[in-house]
């Protein structure tokens, strides 16, 4: 498995000393980004410091086991595209995932909903919010950048921020 090292740049000292200091932003001027500012900011940060080579895209990590006999982890990757597996090993192993990468559907049946219903992960950027009236069930990062941003032209907004769902079919 190939590493990640950033080159040694001026600023990669401020790193060291401050954390913050480290490639700021420039691309939004908010604490909660919508995703074009997040993407624009991850791509400056690929982009600067080379690293688009070490990148692999569409993977899923299916097993990782570590062998105290050899001081390595193996991580078996499937390829979503190819659907090719390989194991690779590593000495160290960072599981840098979101614990809500895989959307989640509600626990209740939205198919009984006559309006559009959208997971952040898989927001329809074509779908105009213009004078809808909007509920947003959480108030977790994804309601944090989904309600700043689109709250400016609705009709009215719902943020359900404490739910139990119980004799919902």
């Amino acid at each position: 498995m190939s590493s990640l090292v950033l080159p040694n740049k001026p600023h990669t000292d401020s790193l060291r000393q401050n954390d913050s200091q480290f490639c700021p932003a420039k691309e939004f001027n908010t604490q909660w980004p919508d995703s074009k500012g997040l993407l624009s900011y991850y791509n400056r940060v690929v982009s600067t410091y080379s690293v688009s080579s070490q990148i692999s895209y569409k993977q899923l990590v299916s097993h990782v086991k570590f062998s105290r006999s050899t001081g390595l982890w193996t991580v078996t990757i499937l390829d979503l595209t190819t659907k090719q597996e390989r194991i690779e090993t590593c000495n160290v192993f960072i599981g840098a995932v979101g614990a809500l990468s895989t959307p989640a559907d509600p626990p209740f049946d939205t198919t009984n909903f006559d309006g559009k219903v959208m997971h952040t992960a898989q927001w329809d950027e074509n779908y105009d919010l213009t004078g809808k009236k909007v509920v947003v069930l959480g108030n977790g990062c994804s309601a944090a950048q989904v309600i700043p941003v689109s709250h400016r032209s609705l009709l009215s907004l719902f943020a359900l921020l404490s739910l139990t769902f119980s004799g919902l079919t």
